[in-house]
Protein backbone atom coordinates (compact mmCIF):
# COMPACT_ATOMS: atom_id res chain seq x y z
CA UNK A 1 0.00 0.00 0.00
CA UNK A 2 1.66 3.16 -0.95
CA UNK A 3 2.04 5.79 1.56
CA UNK A 4 0.23 9.34 1.69
CA UNK A 5 2.32 12.31 2.88
CA UNK A 6 1.90 13.78 6.30
CA UNK A 7 3.93 16.98 6.53
CA UNK A 8 3.71 19.35 9.81
CA UNK A 9 3.00 23.06 9.80
CA UNK A 10 4.04 25.26 12.84
CA UNK A 11 0.61 27.54 13.71
CA UNK A 12 1.74 31.28 15.27
CA UNK A 13 -0.46 31.59 18.04
CA UNK A 14 -0.95 35.52 19.12
CA UNK A 15 2.22 36.25 17.61
CA UNK A 16 3.98 33.17 19.36
CA UNK A 17 4.82 30.08 17.17
CA UNK A 18 3.20 26.91 19.07
CA UNK A 19 5.91 24.59 19.32
CA UNK A 20 3.04 21.44 18.87
CA UNK A 21 3.28 20.56 14.93
CA UNK A 22 0.02 20.40 13.48
CA UNK A 23 -0.23 17.08 11.17
CA UNK A 24 -3.34 16.30 8.63
CA UNK A 25 -3.89 13.67 6.13
CA UNK A 26 -6.05 13.91 3.57
CA UNK A 27 -8.01 11.61 1.55
CA UNK A 28 -9.61 11.11 -1.44
CA UNK A 29 -11.47 8.32 -2.86
CA UNK A 30 -14.15 7.32 -5.05
CA UNK A 31 -17.78 7.65 -3.77
CA UNK A 32 -19.87 6.57 -6.95
CA UNK A 33 -19.13 6.82 -10.47
CA UNK A 34 -19.48 10.87 -10.90
CA UNK A 35 -18.68 12.03 -6.69
CA UNK A 36 -15.68 12.03 -4.65
CA UNK A 37 -14.92 11.42 -0.79
CA UNK A 38 -12.40 13.96 0.52
CA UNK A 39 -11.31 13.28 4.17
CA UNK A 40 -9.27 14.74 6.11
CA UNK A 41 -8.26 13.70 9.16
CA UNK A 42 -6.56 14.91 12.60
CA UNK A 43 -4.10 12.92 14.27
CA UNK A 44 -3.25 15.93 16.65
CA UNK A 45 -4.24 16.13 20.39
CA UNK A 46 -5.76 19.59 19.66
CA UNK A 47 -8.62 20.79 17.24
CA UNK A 48 -8.19 22.07 14.43
CA UNK A 49 -9.91 25.55 12.95
CA UNK A 50 -7.78 27.06 10.40
CA UNK A 51 -8.24 28.79 7.24
CA UNK A 52 -6.63 26.20 4.10
CA UNK A 53 -6.76 26.62 0.41
CA UNK A 54 -7.96 23.65 -0.43
CA UNK A 55 -7.97 22.08 -3.98
CA UNK A 56 -7.96 19.11 -5.98
CA UNK A 57 -5.04 19.02 -8.34
CA UNK A 58 -4.76 17.26 -12.08
CA UNK A 59 -1.66 16.96 -13.59
CA UNK A 60 0.20 13.87 -15.98
CA UNK A 61 2.25 11.45 -14.05
CA UNK A 62 5.57 11.27 -14.19
CA UNK A 63 8.03 9.64 -12.56
CA UNK A 64 8.98 10.98 -8.96
CA UNK A 65 12.92 12.83 -9.82
CA UNK A 66 11.05 14.57 -13.27
CA UNK A 67 8.03 15.78 -11.31
CA UNK A 68 7.95 19.37 -8.92
CA UNK A 69 4.10 20.62 -9.33
CA UNK A 70 6.20 23.86 -7.42
CA UNK A 71 8.12 24.70 -11.11
CA UNK A 72 6.76 24.90 -14.24
CA UNK A 73 4.59 22.27 -14.99
CA UNK A 74 1.10 22.72 -15.94
CA UNK A 75 -1.71 21.23 -13.38
CA UNK A 76 -5.45 21.47 -13.59
CA UNK A 77 -6.76 22.99 -10.26
CA UNK A 78 -10.27 23.40 -8.62
CA UNK A 79 -10.26 25.34 -5.54
CA UNK A 80 -13.03 24.31 -3.57
CA UNK A 81 -15.11 25.42 -0.14
CA UNK A 82 -15.12 23.08 2.85
CA UNK A 83 -17.33 24.84 5.28
CA UNK A 84 -20.69 22.62 3.91
CA UNK A 85 -21.22 18.77 3.82
CA UNK A 86 -20.38 19.12 0.00
CA UNK A 87 -16.76 20.59 -1.30
CA UNK A 88 -18.58 23.91 -3.86
CA UNK A 89 -16.40 26.08 -5.71
CA UNK A 90 -14.56 28.89 -4.67
CA UNK A 91 -11.91 31.67 -5.17
CA UNK A 92 -10.11 31.43 -1.96
CA UNK A 93 -9.26 29.98 1.15
CA UNK A 94 -11.80 28.19 3.26
CA UNK A 95 -12.06 27.80 7.02
CA UNK A 96 -11.46 24.09 7.97
CA UNK A 97 -12.45 22.35 11.47
CA UNK A 98 -11.73 19.02 12.32
CA UNK A 99 -11.83 17.84 16.11
CA UNK A 100 -8.85 16.72 17.98
CA UNK A 101 -7.84 12.83 17.18
CA UNK A 102 -10.41 13.08 14.65
CA UNK A 103 -12.30 13.30 10.54
CA UNK A 104 -14.48 15.27 8.30
CA UNK A 105 -15.79 13.85 4.87
CA UNK A 106 -17.08 15.36 2.37
CA UNK A 107 -18.24 14.85 -1.48
CA UNK A 108 -18.00 16.72 -4.27
CA UNK A 109 -18.50 16.07 -8.00
CA UNK A 110 -15.13 17.26 -10.14
CA UNK A 111 -17.10 18.28 -12.74
CA UNK A 112 -19.50 20.47 -11.64
CA UNK A 113 -16.30 21.84 -9.81
CA UNK A 114 -14.36 25.28 -11.50
CA UNK A 115 -10.97 24.09 -12.66
CA UNK A 116 -7.90 26.57 -13.91
CA UNK A 117 -5.11 26.10 -15.65
CA UNK A 118 -2.16 26.47 -13.47
CA UNK A 119 1.78 26.56 -15.01
CA UNK A 120 3.73 27.32 -11.83
CA UNK A 121 2.17 30.25 -9.88
CA UNK A 122 0.12 31.55 -12.84
CA UNK A 123 -3.31 30.88 -13.15
CA UNK A 124 -5.69 30.21 -16.58
CA UNK A 125 -9.48 31.26 -17.23
CA UNK A 126 -11.43 29.55 -14.83
CA UNK A 127 -14.19 26.98 -16.52
CA UNK A 128 -15.67 23.64 -16.29
CA UNK A 129 -13.89 20.16 -16.09
CA UNK A 130 -14.48 20.23 -20.29
CA UNK A 131 -13.80 23.49 -20.91
CA UNK A 132 -10.48 23.49 -19.34
CA UNK A 133 -9.11 19.93 -18.91
CA UNK A 134 -7.92 18.86 -22.12
CA UNK A 135 -8.63 14.45 -21.95
CA UNK A 136 -6.36 12.30 -21.18
CA UNK A 137 -4.94 10.33 -17.97
CA UNK A 138 -4.00 12.24 -15.25
CA UNK A 139 -3.31 11.96 -11.44
CA UNK A 140 -5.82 13.74 -9.22
CA UNK A 141 -4.74 14.74 -5.40
CA UNK A 142 -6.82 16.46 -2.77
CA UNK A 143 -4.27 19.40 -1.41
CA UNK A 144 -4.50 21.75 1.42
CA UNK A 145 -2.06 24.90 2.32
CA UNK A 146 -1.38 27.19 4.09
CA UNK A 147 0.46 29.88 2.31
CA UNK A 148 4.14 28.80 1.51
CA UNK A 149 5.22 24.73 2.12
CA UNK A 150 4.57 22.66 3.91
CA UNK A 151 1.17 21.26 1.81
CA UNK A 152 -0.30 18.40 2.79
CA UNK A 153 -1.15 16.00 -0.09
CA UNK A 154 -3.66 12.88 -0.34
CA UNK A 155 -2.00 9.56 -2.20
CA UNK A 156 -3.21 9.78 -5.87
CA UNK A 157 -5.96 7.91 -7.90
CA UNK A 158 -5.19 7.61 -11.82
CA UNK A 159 -7.94 9.08 -13.79
CA UNK A 160 -9.10 9.53 -17.35
CA UNK A 161 -10.48 12.60 -18.19
CA UNK A 162 -12.60 12.22 -21.47
CA UNK A 163 -14.04 14.84 -23.78
CA UNK A 164 -17.18 15.31 -22.66
CA UNK A 165 -15.65 16.51 -19.28
CA UNK A 166 -16.18 13.42 -17.24
CA UNK A 167 -13.57 11.05 -15.48
CA UNK A 168 -13.11 7.85 -14.78
CA UNK A 169 -10.92 6.28 -12.09
CA UNK A 170 -8.43 3.55 -13.32
CA UNK A 171 -7.59 0.67 -11.71
CA UNK A 172 -4.56 1.00 -9.42
CA UNK A 173 -1.18 -0.78 -11.14
CA UNK A 174 -0.42 -3.69 -8.86
CA UNK A 175 3.01 -3.19 -6.62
Amino acid sequence: MASWFTLTLLMASQGTVDTKPLRLIPFVTPKSASELELRVENPSTSPLDADLGAELVLWVPRPLPARNLVDLEVTYRARMDLRGANAVSTDGQTQVKVSAEGWRVWATDPAVLLWCERVGTSRGAVGSLRQVVPPGHYDLTFWLERGDPPWWQSRPLHVTVDGRGRFSIQAPEPR
